[in-house]
C-alpha cells in the first residue's frame, strides 16, 4: 500500500461494471463515508477516461458515498501518477465540480464523440436538416418509376465523399452493391453513404 493508502482496483478503472463487487468490498472497509479518487496523470484530456471517471464518480454518489478527487497537478502524461509521488504533502483534495472545472474544452471530432460526430457526418453526407428523420432516399421510394434500377431517373443510391471538401453521387444496378464499394474503395473512396433500399 503506497503512502498507507487502501486502493480499489478494477479493470480498466471501470469499478461502476461491477457493481456487487465494489459494495462487498467497501463493506469490508467498514462502508467508509468518503472515497478519494486518484486519476492518473493525463487523464484529464482523455474523453474516454473521463466518461469513466463520472459513471465510477455518479455510481458512488448513489451509495451515499462522499467522493472527492486527489489532485497533485498531474494535469499532462509526464507529470508522476499517484504511486510515484514521494508524500501526500503537496496533494489537494478537489470535489468533483472543482475537478471537472479543470477540464480543457475538447474538440468534438470523431475521436472524442465517435456517434455524435457520425450523426453530424450523416446529417452533412445526406443535406437533411436533422439525421434522426430522414427524408425516403434511394431505391424504393415510393411512387418511383425503374423503381431499383439504378438509373439516372431514380433516387441517388450512394453519396461519396472522397474528402470533407467534395461530395459526389454515385449509381449501380441492383445486384451490383458489394462490387461497386469494392470497386469505388479500390480508387480511394474512402467514405460511402449508400442510400440505397435493402436487398438491392
Amino acid at each position: 500500500m503506497r503512502h498507507g493508502i487502501r486502493a480499489i482496483g478494477a479493470a480498466g478503472g471501470q469499478h461502476y461494471l461491477s457493481p456487487k463487487t465494489l459494495i462487498d468490498t467497501l463493506k469490508k472497509l467498514g462502508n467508509p463515508s468518503t472515497i478519494v479518487f486518484c486519476p492518473d496523470a493525463g487523464d484529464l484530456h482523455n474523453p474516454h477516461v473521463l466518461r469513466r471517471i463520472e459513471n465510477n464518480i455518479q455510481f458512488l454518489e448513489s451509495l451515499g458515498v462522499q467522493v472527492t478527487i486527489a489532485w497533485w497537478g498531474q494535469d499532462t502524461k509526464d507529470k508522476p501518477d499517484i504511486d510515484e509521488i514521494p508524500n501526500l504533502d503537496g496533494v489537494s483534495y478537489l470535489s468533483p465540480e472543482e475537478f471537472w472545472a479543470l477540464v480543457p474544452e475538447q474538440e468534438e471530432t470523431q475521436e472524442t464523440h465517435p456517434l455524435h460526430s457520425f450523426a453530424q457526418w450523416v446529417t452533412w453526407a445526406t443535406g437533411q436538416a436533422s439525421p434522426s428523420k430522414p427524408e425516403p432516399q434511394g431505391f424504393g421510394v415510393e411512387g418511383t418509376e425503374n423503381r431499383g434500377q439504378g438509373t439516372e431517373n431514380s433516387p441517388n443510391p450512394c453519396n461519396l465523399t472522397p474528402n470533407p471538401s467534395s461530395q459526389t453521387q454515385h449509381y449501380y444496378r441492383p445486384g451490383d452493391r458489394l462490387q461497386t464499394w469494392q470497386d469505388l474503395a479500390g480508387k480511394g473512396i474512402k467514405h460511402i453513404l449508400d442510400i440505397s433500399g435493402t436487398g438491392i
